[in-house]
């Protein structure tokens, strides 16, 4: 599993700061993209509008981290009900949210590096 975090958030200025953040917090291979592409193992790191606009990265919801507003019951309730078990605020504290998207990639690092029965990984 790559170590690989892709932050797709409409604000950029956003999705930059966490970068930023997330860069000198876990030093892992961090992009902020336009659309996220669920077909590169690793976190996507999305927001309710993009996760409208993109919703073939919820084909791993386990490996999605979604910020939504408060007040936005329709895209948290789209989120819940796909499967993401990492729902936050965008007003959250940036350390929860760091944690939480290290907990994602610990996660999907563990479920996809785990050997199957053959002994071999699981991909």
């Amino acid at each position: 599993m790559t170590n690989r975090i892709q932050v797709a958030l409409v604000d950029r200025r956003e999705a930059e700061d966490l970068r930023r953040v997330l860069l000198t917090t876990c030093g892992l291979n961090i992009e902020v993209v336009d659309q996220p592409d669920p077909a590169h193992e690793g976190v996507l790191v999305v927001d309710c509008a993009r996760l409208s606009s993109a919703p073939d990265c919820l084909a791993h919801p386990d490996r999605v981290v979604v910020l939504a507003d408060r007040g936005d019951e329709a895209g948290m309730s789209r989120a819940w009900n796909a499967g993401v078990k990492t729902v936050l605020f965008h007003d959250d504290s940036t350390s929860t949210i760091v944690l939480a998207v290290m907990a994602a990639q610990l996660h999907a690092r563990t479920h996809f590096d785990k050997p199957a029965r053959g002994g071999q990984s699981v991909n």
